[in-house]
């Protein structure tokens, strides 16, 4: 579970900003943690107990079919009754704990936003609106649960009568051939107790199947991830341009001689329908500032993002020097430039742990220098 959530984290970090782009932080929290905790169950204790279980049914069934063959045939077709219903409330409840995963990232999601936006929600005093939409999802979580539960709750006792019944039959059976010498008495006897000591630990394995489905659900969720397309996978499998024709190293500074070049450059969000840029050309020259103005939303921070290389181009390059940026490391790229966002964001830890951000390296002197 730890190697899981380090995984799941790792690809968290290596997707593009376009996967982030569609999607509710709450909800990748929520993945992250809950979705793991899920897993934990059937591959700890769960897992444990399916070896020992199949490792007794195997053995004894062996021994059964050297006792009698034919009787054992017939009661472990009879036996095979148990796997119908529990197949069809399995698949009620994998698809059950699924719908419950999702509601669960949505709560997380509506939790998220109130404490990121809680000064909004109390400037335009809308508690009750986001007490309600709350509710809303707890109470579908809730009725999804429920129904859960009832498949959990009703799984053993399904299998307790039907087994209950083929073992009545087996007495009947069994026992009317014990009594007209078909076998010995105590040959039906040894059967019956060697058979009904490997009924429990077949019940066992049956029950199991609700928490393996539910982790089965969890590890979809979890995997949907994992398998997503990594940002650097993009380069090396030549969707661009293979980085391998510039000879700089990662953690190289480019600084520009001459310009940077926006040629024909056209983007749209990926869950935009509306192109963003449209035709862009226009050069940066080397050792001089410039500046972007526009109203809101009309692409300046999206320029200094494809140059970032945040996100790729629809249409068009972006040169420096006359070399297209997607021939360089992308890791290179970003080391060159240096980023003051709009929006402040301060990781949880001291003022001098933000200012030397990752570098431990860093001298408290410098620290005091940067901040004045």
């Amino acid at each position: 579970i730890r190697d899981i959530r380090k995984t799941l984290y790792a690809s968290t970090l290596e997707l593009p900003i376009s996967f982030f782009h569609r999607r509710k932080t709450g909800d990748l929290i929520s993945k992250i943690i809950y979705s793991s905790d899920q897993i934990a169950g059937a591959l700890s204790n769960q897992l444990r107990k399916f070896v020992i279980n199949t490792f007794i049914v195997i053995t004894h069934i062996s021994f059964l079919l050297y006792l009698n063959l034919k009787l054992t045939l017939m009661s472990f077709i009879a036996l095979l009754l148990i796997t119908f219903p529990i197949v069809l409330m399995g698949r009620a409840f994998r698809k059950y704990s699924k719908i419950e995963l999702e509601k669960i990232s949505e709560i997380s999601s509506i939790v998220n936003e109130t404490i990121d936006g809680i000064k909004i929600i109390k400037s335009f005093q809308m508690e009750n609106f986001q007490i309600s939409k709350f509710i809303k999802n707890s109470r579908t979580l809730f009725l999804k649960k429920i129904k859960k539960s009832a498949i959990d709750f009703a799984r053993p006792h399904v299998i307790e009568i039907i087994t209950s019944f083929f073992v009545v039959f087996l007495f009947i059976y069994g026992g009317g051939k014990a009594i007209y010498g078909e076998y010995t008495k105590g040959e039906f006897l040894f059967f019956i107790f060697t058979f009904l000591f490997i009924l429990n630990p077949i019940k066992q394995i049956a029950n199991m199947n609700n928490q393996i489905k539910q982790a089965e659900a969890a590890g979809n969720v979890i995997f949907e991830i994992i398998d997503q397309e990594k940002e650097y996978n993009n380069i090396k499998e030549n969707k661009f341009i293979e980085t391998t024709t510039n000879s700089l190293k990662i953690n190289e500074i480019i600084t520009p001689r001459k310009n940077i070049s926006y040629c024909n450059i056209s983007f749209k969000y990926p869950s935009a329908k509306k192109q963003i840029l449209y035709n862009i050309d226009f050069n940066l020259e080397a050792g001089k500032t410039t500046a972007f103005v526009g109203r809101s939303g009309a692409g300046k921070t999206t320029l200094l993002d494809l140059l970032s290389r945040f996100y790729e181009p629809n249409e068009g390059s972006i040169l420096i020097d006359g070399t297209d940026i997607r021939t360089f490391p992308i890791r290179a790229i970003r080391n060159s430039i240096g980023i003051v966002s709009q929006e402040v964001f301060l990781f949880n830890g001291t003022i001098a742990e933000n200012i030397a951000y990752g570098n431990r390296e860093i001298s408290p002197e410098k620290i005091t220098e940067a901040a004045k």
